[in-house]
């Protein structure tokens, strides 16, 4: 008997993948694309060898070697879709709040990467969209975001609002009607969002203090200076203990890791950051770190990002 499904968790029986009208994220259109295929060969197989699914054929005959090729290709296929579900995740953000946008995107599950509103071109294609408003943007400003993102192709566009109140709700809804993206949602929900861009909350925690503290080139003592711990809370943290501070006690720092990283060379950084600079009073930026005034860096930073010199 003929069933005919939809594009969720399955087939139909005639091995054929929904197209892309039924919604279908891509990674999952692709998924059940290589699901039919391999049914195919599977069915293929079973009639080649007497209708029996699970025999096999004789060892170094041409089909079998086929066989065994384009299975193994299949299976590596899965696993490199599905292990890159959650990276194709494209978080777009004020400058201000684009690493709280990146943290909320982490928190739900995803890898993503991050745009600022100022520098979307060009905008890569093919992906999810998560456009991440605080609630203080300029309809203008949205609008020429949303007028943008419209002349690229993509596969699904979420508005997150972290403000909820009325007014904001209602200024959102009267842009997203007047644009009328394609494929858009308007939520001021998380859970909703993870579930609209099928993302699964990760165990892991949002800030990886470990990684942090290495890239700065700190020992753990010394990170615990700057944030204003004691040592023991940060060998906590990188041990994955008592995580319910870690992202308020360590949210500075981790914005201006993320700033570091999208001004200064990865491998120019360890240098940078032990040089005195005069933007900083001629201190280095460890220093200013060290002293606890890591946001005068972040300000620093925020003025590059204006077109000030620094």
């Amino acid at each position: 008997m003929k069933t005919e499904r939809s594009w969720s968790g399955r087939v139909d029986s005639n091995h054929r993948p929904p197209g892309p009208e039924s919604g279908a994220p891509r990674y999952l259109l692709e998924y059940k694309a290589n699901i039919s295929v391999r049914n195919f060969i599977l069915s293929t197989k079973s009639s080649l060898v007497g209708g029996q699914l699970g025999g096999s054929f004789p060892r170094g005959t041409h089909a079998g070697v086929a066989f065994f090729r384009v299975n193994v290709f299949i299976r590596v296929k899965l696993m490199i879709v599905m292990a890159t579900a959650a990276h194709d995740l494209l978080v777009l953000a004020e400058a201000p709040v684009k690493s709280a946008a990146v943290r909320f995107a982490r928190r739900l599950g995803a890898a993503p990467s991050a745009l600022e509103f100022e520098r979307l071109k060009p905008l890569p294609q093919n992906q999810r969209l998560l456009v991440y408003l605080s609630g203080g943007e300029p309809s203008d400003e949205v609008k020429d975001v949303l007028r943008t993102v419209s002349r690229n192709r993509y596969e699904i566009l979420v508005l997150y609002s972290v403000a909820r109140a009325p007014e904001t709700a209602a200024k959102w809804g009267m842009l997203l009607g007047e644009m009328r993206p394609k494929h858009a949602h308007l939520s001021f929900d998380p859970g909703e969002v993870a579930k609209i861009l099928d993302l699964k909350a990760s165990a892991k925690p949002v800030i990886d203090i470990g990684a942090i503290r290495k890239q700065l080139g700190l020992t753990q003592e010394q990170l615990a200076v700057a944030l204003r711990l004691s040592p023991r809370t940060v060998q906590n943290w990188e041990a994955g203990v008592g995580l319910s501070q870690l992202e308020k006690r360590a949210a500075d720092v981790t914005e201006f890791v993320d700033l570091m990283n999208d001004y200064v060379r990865r491998e120019k950084q360890a240098n940078w950051l032990r040089t005195p600079n005069e933007a900083f009073g001629g201190q280095t930026p460890l220093e200013l770190l060290m002293s606890g005034r890591v946001r005068d860096a972040i300000v620093e930073f925020r003025r590059l990002q204006a077109g000030q010199p620094m």
